[in-house]
């Protein structure tokens, strides 16, 4: 089941399946670990931006960023 990374709950895992952005975003997204098929893990998705763990780092997303991400 896809989703965008916005709706995964906190505490779980997840793969990135497709980003639907700009080149310039996705390039940015691209140097921080995120492209299709990185596993990542939720910390906090509640309110303000997105805190997920990918590849041993903890990394923040925008809200608006985070969006344009689907996983599964």
């Amino acid at each position: 089941m896809t989703m965008n990374l916005l709706e995964v709950p906190e505490g779980r895992d997840a793969v990135i399946r497709r980003i639907e952005s700009g080149k310039a975003l996705l390039l940015r997204l691209n140097e921080l670990g995120l492209f299709e098929g990185s596993k990542l893990t939720v910390l906090r998705n509640k309110q303000g931006p997105v805190i997920l763990r990918i590849f041993g780092s903890t990394l923040a997303l925008g809200r608006g960023q985070a969006d344009k991400i689907e996983v599964e």
